[in-house]
């Protein structure tokens, strides 16, 4: 008897614990954003953010079926993921376009100097 009661003990807290979960609307929002601010900044024109824009969106898609399913715990951990491969994607392509803009400048300064006969 004593064992039937613990087990239904344990589902009842078991149950409430998951119950209690918010739905992680916090999160998506975060994770929205970084995928959002790495298409803004171009992270398609650039192959590894494009890489990283591409998980991100895969994973937010999968973070949004999961909540559909109730499974905010399992959407959470996506979410981070997402968030993170948005924001690599916007690093990725911060750092392509300042290369670029640097190897322009070192042209110009070459063109210049080229010039001007030295």
């Amino acid at each position: 008897m004593k064992l039937v009661t613990l087990t239904v003990a344990a589902i009842a807290v078991c149950a409430a614990a998951c119950a209690s979960k918010p739905v992680p609307t916090a999160r998506v929002a975060s994770a929205e954003a970084a995928v959002r601010a790495a298409n803004e900044v171009g992270a398609q024109s650039v192959p590894d953010a494009q890489m990283h824009l591409k998980m991100a969106n895969d994973q937010l898609s999968h973070a949004r079926q999961l909540i559909k399913d109730g499974d905010y715990e399992e959407a959470e951990w996506y979410l981070a993921r997402a968030q993170s491969d948005g924001d690599a994607a916007v690093g990725l392509t911060r750092e392509a376009q300042q290369r670029a803009a640097a190897q322009q400048a070192v042209n110009r300064v070459r063109e210049m100097q080229m010039s001007m006969g030295k």
